[in-house]
Order: structure tokens, then sequence, then C-alpha cells
């Protein structure tokens, strides 16, 4: 009974296990996201090479923990040397919101074109894929998003538009 008091009590004492985004988004609700990622960004698109997929943005909000230290965030969207069809459609002035500073490094981010994760290397956010099963956590529009994880920093329940497995759009709690 000791062992299994003290085996109880070290789980307790331990650091928060992080739901690394390496698993299905069915399992995972917006509001663990914003906890897997402490810092959540308002990203705005200044300017892009479309020849070589590189999108400098502009930081416009810190809606969760600290502003970066740098005004802008610069990503290559490509894959496999090519620009990516998705997102080919950013222009100018576009919003984007970037989840960083979890324990794996990795970012995620949310644009017109879906849900994407990205790796740092060098200075850049690197695309390395959709995860469009995201959209079972949120399937709403940015501004939606934002209001959101802004929600969620001040302490409140949200509930957010999600597109569940097997279809149809609903809404979720976080």
């Amino acid at each position: 009974m000791r062992h299994l008091l003290a085996a109880v009590a070290a789980l307790a004492l331990s650091s928060p296990a992080f739901a690394h985004i390496t698993v299905d988004a069915s399992r995972l609700t917006l509001s663990e996201v914003v906890l897997e990622f402490p810092d959540v960004l308002l990203l705005k698109l200044d300017k892009f090479d479309a020849d070589s997929s590189a999108y400098v943005f502009a930081v416009e909000e810190a809606l969760t923990g600290k502003p970066p230290e740098t005004k802008t965030v610069r990503f290559e969207l490509q894959a496999k040397g090519k620009p990516v069809p998705r997102l080919a459609g950013l222009k100018a002035g576009d919003p984007v919101i970037l989840f960083v500073g979890s324990p794996d490094n990795r970012a995620l981010a949310f644009a017109a074109g879906g849900w994407f994760l990205t790796t740092p290397d060098q200075g850049w956010q690197r695309f390395t894929q959709f995860r469009d099963d995201f959209r079972q956590l949120f399937d709403g529009t940015l501004p939606e998003l934002a209001d959101a994880v802004r929600a969620l920093r001040r302490g409140e329940d949200v509930v957010v538009p999600i597109h569940p497995a097997g279809g149809g759009r609903r809404s979720g709690r976080s």
C-alpha cells in the first residue's frame, strides 16, 4: 500500500505531460492545443516571393504568451521543392495564426488553406505537412479562432465550430 501511495504521489508531483501533436486531433480540444503551445501569434502577410515560396509575416498581436523578440516571422511554404498549392492563394495582408513554444519545437499554423505544421530551421518556419484532422477541434474562420484563443487566455469557456470525423459541421466545447 505504501508503494502505491508513493507512486500516486510521484505522478501527482511530476511535471505535466504534453499532448504532442502527433496524436489524432479528435482526441484534443482547442484549450489543450493552447496549453501545448504557450505563445499564439496573430500574423499578417507582409511580403512574399511565390517562386521561392518565401513568406514574411508581420506580428500583429500576441494572442497568448509573450510577443516574440522579432517583429516578423519567415515561412518557407513548399513541399518537395515545390510551392504548396493549398497555400498559394495567400496574398499581402492575409492573416495567419501561429502556435509556437511547444516542447518539441514545432509550430502549428492556421491559415485560409487549413491547419499545417512547421519546423523551425535557420530562422525560418518550414512547412512539414497539413493536419486536416485539426478541423475536428476547430473548423471556423480565422477571426473566430483568434477570438476563441483570447477567451481561453481570459479563462473563459468557449464553444467553437468543429468538423467531427465522419462529416457534418457542429459546435464543440473547449
